[in-house]
């Protein structure tokens, strides 16, 4: 690999120029090595629509889905 892609700096300007819609892709691209990973993670959860995902991380206990609506179903 090129020293320049050890640089977080450029790394970030790659993984700026992919699409939201191609966060699968993104996320290959952090897991690919180590230099990739806190750039593209980043950047990564900066493009979440919302909350939502982060919510569905936790176990089906703490949140639940109705009419539409995700809410906490437990205190944490």
């Amino acid at each position: 690999m090129h020293r320049c892609l050890t640089l977080p700096e450029i790394v970030s300007a790659i993984a700026e120029h992919v699409p939201s819609d191609y966060s699968v892709s993104l996320a290959a691209f952090a897991r690919t090595c180590k230099s990739f990973f806190e750039p593209s993670i980043a950047i990564l959860w900066g493009k979440l629509p919302s909350i939502i995902p982060l919510l569905e991380c936790l176990p089906q206990e703490y949140w639940a889905y109705d009419s539409g609506l995700h809410y906490a179903s437990a205190i944490l």
